[in-house]
């Protein structure tokens, strides 16, 4: 949680060790923390500066100790302050950006995105791509990890919004509970197929993009922005589609 807030890991544990010693010398603090005699120093510097951590010279000895946690409620909304602004200033640079970006002559085809945060800029630009009445659509589905499945929720409320479409396939073991989940609005249609079809591999189908997922420990996705490939992967999907269930 604090890592969070923007501590290291080495500020976490200094201030964790503050907050059980109260108001102690730097000694105290290295042997509760396991942070070296030469690094406390610093990070006490920089806790004091972020006002999580008061100072104070008794008979020439410093002593530090932690202020009132409801400082961390302070820096959290400092920093939604901050973001607001940094919104807004990126508001009003995306059209410049944008033009940079529609004005690249020769554009990559395939983009690779790894981890969590690569596979939020997929589902985003999902999101983005598709229009009201379009298509969106999911083969080889599997159940994804739960730590990412309240954003995949999310994610689906968003697209129910806009009206688009799902059709998807999935494997059918899949546990009924997530299936039911995914089926629960009125522009998603599921089927499943034999459990002998097992891929490691998820392909979603937007528009001319054909975006293959890869759930693995650290999951990879792959973009292939190319119409002609992804109508190809069309008609795979619809012969599976035929044959797959309710």
């Amino acid at each position: 949680m604090l890592e969070k807030l923007g501590f290291t890991r080495g500020e976490s544990k200094v201030y964790l060790a503050l907050l059980k010693l109260g108001n102690v010398t730097s000694g105290p603090v290295v042997e509760e923390s396991g942070i070296s005699k030469s690094k406390v120093y610093e990070i006490l510097e920089r806790l004091t500066k972020k006002g999580i951590v008061s100072q104070v010279i008794e008979r020439g000895v410093m002593y530090f100790q932690p202020v009132q946690p409801k400082r961390l409620s302070d820096m959290l909304a400092e920093k939604e302050e901050e973001l607001q602004t940094t919104k807004k200033s990126l508001a009003s640079y995306m059209p410049e950006l944008e033009a940079q970006f529609n004005s690249i002559k020769e554009k990559q085809e395939v983009s690779v995105l790894k981890g969590s945060s690569g596979l939020r800029t997929v589902f985003n630009d999902i999101l983005r791509t598709v229009k009201k009445g379009d298509e969106y659509i999911v083969f080889c589905a599997v159940e994804p990890p739960d730590d990412f499945k309240p954003f995949l929720i999310d994610f689906s409320s968003q697209r129910a919004k806009q009206q688009v479409r799902l059709k998807v396939i999935f494997n059918k073991n899949t546990n009924k509970n997530y299936l039911d989940t995914v089926r629960k609005d009125k522009y998603s249609e599921v089927k499943t197929i034999f459990p002998e079809f097992n891929t490691p591999a998820v392909f979603n189908l937007y528009s001319n993009k054909t975006a293959i997922i890869l759930w693995s420990k650290k999951p990879v996705a792959i973009i292939i922005e190319n119409q002609e490939i992804t109508n190809s992967f069309k008609k795979y999907f619809e012969i599976l589609w035929k044959i797959a269930k309710i």
